[in-house]
């Protein structure tokens, strides 16, 4: 579960890192981040 985290989250940074060359969506990524930090915590509560 660790490396499917990992992979998650950089996909996501790299992404957003990607899309900020040309826009500005601080905030999505940031709803994005919530999302991904909540569905982990619900899996340890498992």
């Amino acid at each position: 579960m660790a490396t499917h985290a990992c992979s998650v989250q950089d996909a996501c940074i790299y992404g957003f890192a990607l899309q900020e060359r040309t826009f500005t969506h601080e905030e999505e990524f940031l709803f994005g981040l919530d999302l991904i930090l909540d569905g982990l915590e619900q899996r340890l509560v498992r």
